[in-house]
């Protein structure tokens, strides 16, 4: 029998990871481009990203701008493809303001991971109905500090139906629906 708690988001963050854990082609090239980008002593700057070496993927990467004190994060630039599956275009708004508590929580908890170790993270977030699995897999990798002290992050998110391109493709699903009445309520 379903139960309601197996409705809820799951969310996995992986601290440690290579190429291999990665499933999807394009965080593999995301991943690589900037590892093959990074100088071996330190962070990438921001004028430091080849857009080349994502190309084809340019659409699934967001840059972010990090705020420390207090904690904010800002979607700085967003792909096409990004902005297609949220459903309208989140440039230059704040995690706080665009998700639910627990994606909020979630989301702003990996980028202080990366901005505290300078180290990449690998993110799922999984939306379980009783017909279907929804959600996204992301990388997030750190990118040096501006010189006003704000931090920088690149991200790449694909959704884990490659099928799903837009908005609407997972809203309008009746079970999505029905569910998420039932969580309002």
């Amino acid at each position: 029998m379903f139960r309601f708690s197996d409705f809820l988001r799951q969310f996995e963050d992986k601290e440690e990871f290579s190429l291999d854990d990665l499933d999807s082609d394009i965080l593999k090239k995301f991943y690589q481009g900037w590892l093959n980008l990074k100088p071996e002593d330190g962070l990438l700057p921001k004028a430091g990203i080849d857009l080349q070496k994502f190309e084809g993927i340019l659409g699934y990467i967001a840059l972010t701008r990090i705020e420390k004190v207090p904690f904010r994060v800002r979607y700085d630039i967003v792909g096409s493809n990004l902005v297609s599956l949220y459903g309208k275009d989140v440039t230059g708004k704040y995690i706080n303001d665009l998700y639910g508590k627990q994606e909020r929580e979630h989301a702003l908890r990996g980028y202080q991971w990366v901005m505290a170790h300078g180290k990449p993270l690998y993110s799922q977030c999984t939306y379980k109905t009783p017909f279907r699995k929804l959600g996204y897999r992301k990388v997030i990798v750190p990118l040096k500090d501006e010189e006003d002290g704000r931090g920088q992050a690149l991200s790449c998110i694909v959704p884990l139906d490659m099928n799903m391109k837009v908005a609407d493709q997972w809203r309008k699903l009746d079970d999505v629906q029905y569910w998420q009445n039932v969580i309002r309520k």
